[in-house]
């Protein structure tokens, strides 16, 4: 039997709920055959032969061609091809075959599923009369984050540093995506150069076949330069870098 349509619909998700997984329930709406007439249209599902075809499911037709007659034979219109029609309508669907109906579906998201991937639910579409019920496909669609950039499975941050921070260290917290703390520094005497980065292994992104590992965070400095120094601080810095 030939399939039917697919579904499709938007899960609006977000960065914490693909690095900590989530379900969702959602109530669908759609048709489904009648089970009063088990999706005959027929009142009692009693049907009849069709007056039209005979019960034959086919008619002739006649038409004219360069000044000649002929017969063609196509589906009968009547029936659809079936050779029965409903004896009476039935008074559940009144004849459509199919009734609205409405479901509860649970939605699984996955830890380390991304924007844009997909979620199918096989033979939850709307059912279409003679054919096989189609799939629902639900696109999840991430919201920004007001502290992560996600590419891939690593996560992206930017912080701003004074210049004492980049030239004599620093040592930072941020919160992530579960709640833990991460802390961020640059290694022993590292001298931080503006828009370097610093990468914090395994604190990224869950991946999605293998949650157990995790891609990394990158940091990247920002290093907000003083707009004037004093007399002693040049002095101070003099000396420390001689040259």
């Amino acid at each position: 039997m030939q399939k039917g349509p697919n579904a499709r619909a938007d899960i609006h998700v977000t960065l914490e709920d693909l690095y900590l997984g989530s379900k969702r329930t959602l109530n669908i709406n759609r048709n489904i055959y009648c089970t009063q007439c088990r999706g005959s249209g027929a009142k009692d599902g009693k049907t009849k032969t069709c007056p039209t075809c005979k019960g034959r499911g086919v008619s002739m037709q006649t038409i004219n061609m360069m000044g000649m007659q002929m017969q063609m034979q196509q589906t009968c219109t009547t029936c659809g091809g079936k050779g029965t029609t409903m004896a009476a309508k039935c008074p559940h669907c009144k004849g459509k075959r199919v009734v609205n109906d409405n479901k509860k579906v649970t939605i699984d998201v996955e830890k380390g599923m991304a924007n844009g991937d997909t979620i199918v639910l096989e033979k939850e579409a709307e059912q279409v009369p003679d054919l096989a019920r189609g799939d629902l496909i639900f696109t999840l669609k991430q919201k920004s984050h007001g502290t992560f950039r996600r590419v891939g499975d690593n996560l992206f941050l930017s912080t701003t540093l004074t210049l004492e921070e980049a030239i004599f260290g620093f040592k930072k917290t941020v919160k992530h995506l579960d709640g833990h703390q991460v802390v961020i520094t640059p290694q022993p005497n590292q001298i931080l150069q503006h828009n370097e980065w610093i990468i914090v292994d395994g604190e990224g992104m869950p991946k999605r076949n293998t949650p157990s590992e995790f891609g990394d965070l990158h940091v990247q400095v920002k290093i907000k330069l003083p707009t004037k120094l004093s007399e002693k601080q040049m002095d101070i810095i003099a000396q420390v870098f001689p040259e």
